[in-house]
This record gives structure tokens, C-alpha cells and sequence, in this order.
């Protein structure tokens, strides 16, 4: 893991995927720690 996202508020599923669907590389996962399934990037 190179970063990990920190908010002083709880940011929404939806916001949390539109700020890893806008980087260009693809290199932000978003992993549902409940579940373990990857929601982005799908493969």
C-alpha cells in the first residue's frame, strides 16, 4: 500500500469511487473491507 485515504468525515461509497475512477493510471483500489471484493478497478 503506497497511501491510504484519511476524511474527518465518512465519505460515501459513490464519492470514494468517482475520486478512483478520476485517476488516469488506474492506480487507486477501492476494496470493501467487510467483503474483501474489489469495486475498483474492475479487472
Amino acid at each position: 500500500m503506497l497511501a491510504l485515504f484519511v476524511a474527518s468525515e465518512n465519505p460515501s461509497t459513490a464519492e470514494l469511487l468517482l475520486a478512483a475512477q478520476s485517476c488516469p493510471t488506474a492506480a487507486i483500489e477501492i476494496i470493501d473491507t467487510q467483503s474483501g471484493q474489489k469495486l475498483w478497478p474492475l479487472d
